[in-house]
């Protein structure tokens, strides 16, 4: 039998009221904020008081996922595929799990691209993006309340077969 004592919720209705002190509407940023924590290893940086905030994903890309102007009850000004984040699951061919900003890698097609196999015509059932883009994690070089660096070394061959072997520090 579970025994809930008057203290544990009073600490959960506190924990709750620091978070988000009003009713959590979608739209806003602490519901998306909330929604992320869920599944992903979170990185909020802020300024101004915390009225400016952004969530970055270090294990997707390091990609800017949501900001805010106006704090936790603030709109949330990017755009999430709420269904594929809490799948946890990745799609074959790319992932467009959202977001405000990204690394990422011209031309999509055409013959200097590294989304397609050297000799594969350019269709979508011959597009893959590169994992390393895609799915694989960037790595945290540096963090403070108002910044963030990341480091990816990457091997990405295009549709030439000519190999770039890059290093990446955003």
């Amino acid at each position: 039998m579970l025994k809930i004592s008057k203290v544990s919720v009073l600490i959960f209705s506190l924990v709750l009221s620091v978070s988000c002190s009003k009713e959590i509407l979608k739209g806003t940023y602490c519901y998306d904020l909330n929604f992320l924590k869920q599944y992903q290893e979170v990185v909020v940086l802020s300024e101004n008081n915390e009225k400016s905030q952004l969530i970055v994903l270090s294990k997707l890309q390091g990609r800017v996922t949501t900001s805010t102007a106006k704090g936790l009850e603030g709109n949330s000004y990017g755009w999430m595929h709420y269904d594929l984040i809490a799948s946890g699951k990745f799609e074959e061919h790319y992932n467009p799990l959202g977001g405000e900003d990204r690394f990422g890698i011209e031309p999509e097609g055409g013959q200097f691209s590294i989304f397609f196999k050297k000799g594969t015509d350019f269709t979508f059932e011959n597009l893959y993006t590169p994992k390393e883009i895609d799915t694989e994690p960037f790595h945290i070089v540096n963090q403070s309340k108002q910044e963030i660096s990341f480091n990816k070394k990457m091997n990405l061959v295009n549709y030439q077969g000519f190999q770039f072997d890059i290093e990446n520090q955003a």
